[in-house]
């Protein structure tokens, strides 16, 4: 819960300061997670069915 809470308040900050740097920056960092995140779900998946 508290790494929940850390996030709720380094979240917006590091997006205003991206913001301020560039109007695009925001929302390249999120693709890049979005990306990384799929990665890892489509590696743990096919660890998964390699495990069966």
């Amino acid at each position: 819960m508290s790494l929940t809470s850390v996030g709720n308040v380094i979240g917006p900050l590091m997006s205003g300061a991206l913001l301020d740097m560039n109007t695009h920056y925001p929302y390249i960092v999120v693709a890049g997670f979005l990306g990384v995140s799929y990665l890892m779900t489509f590696a743990v998946r096919i660890k998964a069915h390699a495990i069966s």
